[in-house]
């Protein structure tokens, strides 16, 4: 998990350098490019790898919501994520219309470079990983959320220096990878043999709440620029922490029903 957050945060710093100096669609030119080749190396490269449920792809995809429904712990975790990489997507996707404005008058390139300020929050995945699994994933959860609401307090206050930005960025992605980590943590602990497919309904949930932040971001920033976007995320981080209040931590419910058949 690592390694993926690094490679989004890295991302809007090429993206960044490239946009700058040779356009936007230059972009996503090479996007595509670095796509196809990592899909020719993954398939030539990646072990063959058999499944062990004797079950097709369409019973597997319509598994999906019966298990949602049958396991609370899965929706709290990832109703709980979703929402903070939604406040996490808010401010980066704003942050290059905020460096454009005064008293910056900067652009893409140095939105591209905070973003290099982000991966020591990114690093912290192994610290994270091992409070986890020592037994206070929720405690954790919960800090990591409280913090990102303050983060972005904060951010709002110091938003008038590059220092205060870049220190929010760091933040931020500590607080987005702490989250992520521990309700992974507990998640894939629900039901192993069925691991794939409640990762598949947490990452879907993930990322459409990452696209909800960018989204309402757009709109936040047209009617209330900046202040409206740090409001936006705090919110959301709110709405996280009333499910972290809320939610049933860990699931009750026997989970017999999704398990592989032997």
């Amino acid at each position: 998990m690592g390694g993926m957050l690094i490679g989004i945060l890295l991302a809007r710093t090429v993206a960044g350098f490239i946009g700058t100096w040779f356009g936007w669609r230059a972009m996503y030119v090479l996007a595509a490019t670095l796509m196809l080749t990592l899909a020719a190396l993954l398939r030539a490269l990646l072990p063959v790898s058999l499944p062990h449920a004797r079950i097709t792809y369409r019973e597997l995809l319509s598994s999906l919501i019966p298990l949602a429904r049958k396991l609370p712990a899965l929706r709290q975790a990832a109703i709980m994520s979703g929402f903070a990489f939604g406040a996490f997507s808010a401010y980066w996707t704003t942050l290059v219309f905020f460096l454009e404005k005064p008293p910056y008058h900067y652009g893409a390139q140095m939105a591209g470079l905070l973003g290099l300020a982000g991966v020591a929050g990114a690093l912290a995945a192994p610290a994270v990983g091992w409070l986890s699994d020592h037994g206070y994933p929720r405690l954790a959860s919960g800090c990591a959320l409280l913090i990102g609401m303050i983060a972005l307090g904060l951010v709002w206050i110091v938003g008038g220096t590059i220092t205060g930005l870049a220190i929010g960025g760091i933040v931020l992605d500590l607080v987005r990878q702490a989250d992520l980590v521990t309700n992974q943590t507990r998640v894939y602990r629900l039901i192993p043999e069925a691991r794939n497919r409640i990762n598949t309904v947490f990452m879907v949930t993930y990322f459409v709440g990452g696209a909800l932040g960018t989204f309402l971001a757009g709109f936040a920033w047209s009617l209330w620029q900046w202040n409206g976007v740090c409001a936006l995320g705090a919110s959301f981080f709110g709405a996280a922490l009333i499910a972290w209040l809320f939610g049933r931590w860990e699931c009750a419910a026997d989970g017999a029903d999704f398990r592989a058949p032997s």
